[in-house]
């Protein structure tokens, strides 16, 4: 073995135009797959970092008239664990963007509102102080805050005695209660806009208005009982759905249904099929370099010498190469698991676990092996039937000849089968990118700069005073130099970042709809200078102008979808809607005007 080891290190040095096709080659089809299997293992495979995470699920409601499940309300998820038997936990959340103005110039911060139980579900606890207590998720007694390890890093330096002390958030004073522990990681899928900073207590009870069944503005998350199927929570949930349809006729549509989804599935969403496939991919090019490196060593193949002693020369060479090319893949791998982390998309979750640890080094040495044996078997089972014993016989020659065109032929075919595959995915992928590169989003994106503004309620007198402040804050930024236009809005367009009240019940005055059939809309509040700063096009009759923010007559714009949707064949113009529910006192608005479209999400 040695020997075979010695002398193929010599023929391929002989060679070197050869070897170094051969290694790049395999090292980019062993890079790319190493890199890929990286992020693989650390979005879809590892385990989530919660206690028996295959018990945890969400849950979220649905029926006939909702193409995708919706969040819930807090006054139905009380419905639900008064009757359920499944669920040793169901927690609600939350997002929530405070101000801290601690220690100098505001800072906005990031973070979540959640029951008290929702470190429980999670089978979290804090490493430092204690989670929150019953008493404190009420509506009076709220002011507590769990701090993230990072946050607790940046603004508090890593003091141990950090359990305790307050911190000013909305201009309101909040008890530090603990500190959550550094291994721990945020659910991907919140209102937070980023990985939360801190947490709070949701603070409802059935008293207030927005814990009403009807304001579906809540993400829910359950821990199943030890034993219970998901099969059997489903069907539970589904007959307490409809119970609560029968009971409550007003506050629930007959075909109401709980949506029940493990919570892998709901943190990856579409994320998994499209990182299979790309993985796919990428073994695709490495079957793609093998045939092709077995191609360049079949016609390397020594002559003359026995069969065994040609097949050990191969299978010598071809590991030889392997090797080489498997130092080489790993270092492409790590550079270009950085351009991923660099350039990858925020949808993505659990990117920071991505580390080259010894089952990413194992899977590289792995497919080494494979590869190995892979591009040195063709063209030993060629030697093998070839009679290499009869090497200066005529005849033989040409049924060697024969067969070597065969077994190359064969490999030429499976590159050329595969690069097409390969081809026409790609081909497909950049038809669909520049399909939707070109869908127009409804306003101009060229020069728009995005900047975070946080208003108070608590510092303004009345509602006219947050206006005044609000306007003023917009002129100081117009006026800067190069600024050209500028206006607020509550929720940026195409960053699919609604909060948890930006979506509202849609009743038109004067028609009668079941309480329960009330349709949902998208609900953006801006300031009257949006639609003229983000050039979104007038359609039919006026925009906002600074009389209607601080008059008394309430007034609306609708896209023109909404018009088409809701008012077929009529002029919407003039009537008179209401955004928030039959049952809501919210005032009636004028519609004034109809936009064009705008995407919500990218």
């Amino acid at each position: 073995m040695l020997q075979d080891v010695r002398y193929g290190l010599r023929t391929l040095r002989r060679n070197p135009g050869f070897t170094a096709v051969a290694v790049l080659t395999l090292a980019l089809g062993v890079g790319a797959n190493t890199a890929l299997f990286s992020v693989v293992k650390a979005v879809l495979l590892n385990s989530l970092p919660y206690f028996e995470p295959d018990r945890l699920v969400t849950l979220a409601r649905g029926d006939s008239q909702t193409l995708n499940p919706t969040n819930v309300s807090y006054g139905e998820v009380e419905d639900w664990k008064g009757r359920t038997r499944s669920f040793e936990h169901i927690a609600l959340f939350r997002g929530w963007t405070p101000s801290s103005s601690d220690g100098g110039a505001p800072e906005m911060v990031f973070g979540l509102r959640v029951t008290r139980n929702f470190m429980d579900a999670l089978g979290v606890s804090p490493f430092l102080g204690r989670g929150f207590l019953p008493e404190e998720d009420r509506p009076d007694r709220w002011h507590v805050v769990l701090l993230s390890h990072p946050y607790w890093l940046r603004r508090f330096g890593g003091n141990p005695n950090v359990v305790g002390q307050t911190i000013l958030l909305d201009q309101v004073s909040f008890e530090i209660v603990g500190v959550l522990p550094q291994s721990f990681e945020p659910l991907s899928f919140t209102d937070a806009g980023s990985p939360p900073d801190v947490w709070a207590p949701l603070g409802y009870d059935l008293s207030l208005p927005e814990a009403g069944r009807s304001w579906q503005h809540l993400h829910a998350i359950a821990r199943l009982n030890d034993g219970i199927p998901l099969s059997q929570a489903r069907a539970e949930m589904n007959a307490i759905s409809s119970q609560l349809a029968r009971e409550f006729p007003k506050d629930y549509p007959p075909d109401a249904t709980i949506v029940i989804v493990p919570l892998r599935e709901s943190w990856y969403g579409k994320i998994k099929i499209a990182l299979w496939l790309l993985f796919g991919a990428t073994g695709l090019v490495l079957l793609i370099a093998c045939a092709n490196v077995a191609n360049l060593l079949l016609a390397q193949a020594v002559l003359g010498a026995s069969r065994l002693r040609i097949v050990r020369q191969l299978l010598t060479e071809s590991i030889i190469l392997s090797l080489h090319a498997a130092i080489g893949g790993v270092f492409l791998a790590l550079w270009g698991t950085r351009l991923l982390l660099k350039w990858a998309p925020d949808e993505i979750p659990r990117l920071n676990g991505i580390h080259f640890d010894p089952t990413i080094l194992f899977f590289a040495l792995g497919i080494t092996t494979v590869t190995g044996l892979l591009i040195g078997l063709l063209p030993a089972v060629e030697t093998l039937r070839a009679d290499h014993r009869d090497a200066l016989e005529q005849s033989s020659r040409t049924v060697r000849g024969r067969s070597r065109s065969r077994i190359r032929g064969l490999l030429v075919s499976s590159q050329v089968c595969l690069a097409f595959v390969l081809t026409l995915a790609s081909g497909l992928l950049l038809k669909s990118f520049v399909r939707v590169s070109n869908v127009n989003p409804g306003f101009n994106a060229q020069n728009l700069y995005e900047v975070n503004l946080k208003f108070i309620a608590k510092k303004y007198d009345d509602d006219n005073a947050a206006v005044r402040a609000q306007t003023e804050a917009i002129d100081r930024i117009r006026n800067i130099p190069g600024v050209e236009s500028a206006a607020l809005v509550s929720t940026l367009p195409i960053s699919g970042s609604f909060g948890a009240l930006d979506q509202a019940g849609f009743v038109i005055q004067d028609r009668r709809v079941p309480d329960p059939q009330v349709p949902s809309v998208d609900r953006y509040i801006v300031s009257p200078d949006y639609f003229r700063a983000l050039e979104i096009p007038l359609l039919r009759g006026r925009l906002f102008s600074e009389a209607d923010a601080t008059g008394t007559k309430h007034v609306a714009i609708i896209s023109e979808m909404t018009a088409r949707q809701f008012f077929p064949g009529e002029n919407p113009l003039g009537k008179s809607i209401q955004l928030g529910g039959r049952h809501d006192d919210r005032p009636w608005a004028e519609i004034i005007g109809i936009v064009g479209d705008v995407h919500r999400t990218q």
